[in-house]
């Protein structure tokens, strides 16, 4: 069996790809997708060409919330965050 600190590692990591994973790559597919639609101009030829603003904004923007879980995560499964919050709750 591994050590306890050796699991919570490989969680934190696992963790941080599948987010990453989770909110990336929607926005690189449909940005690989316009790529392709806007050089071999294919707009009026297959209706996945035409990307509405909303969704490739949403897509940005789960990117970006990318930036802000990397941190939560880090914190939720770092030991020593996890040590001192305990502290500061027996201590008041």
């Amino acid at each position: 069996m591994l050590p306890r600190a050796v699991v919570i590692n490989h969680v934190t990591v696992y963790s941080f790809t599948g987010v990453f994973l989770l909110c990336w790559v929607p926005f690189f597919t449909l940005n690989i997708i316009n790529a392709i639609c806007i050089r071999y101009d294919l707009f009026d030829e297959f209706s996945v060409c035409r990307i509405d603003p909303i969704l490739f904004s949403f897509l940005v923007w789960l990117g970006y919330m990318n930036s802000f879980l990397n941190p939560v995560i880090y914190t939720i499964f770092n030991m020593e965050t996890n040590i001192q919050r305990v502290k500061e709750r027996e201590s008041d």
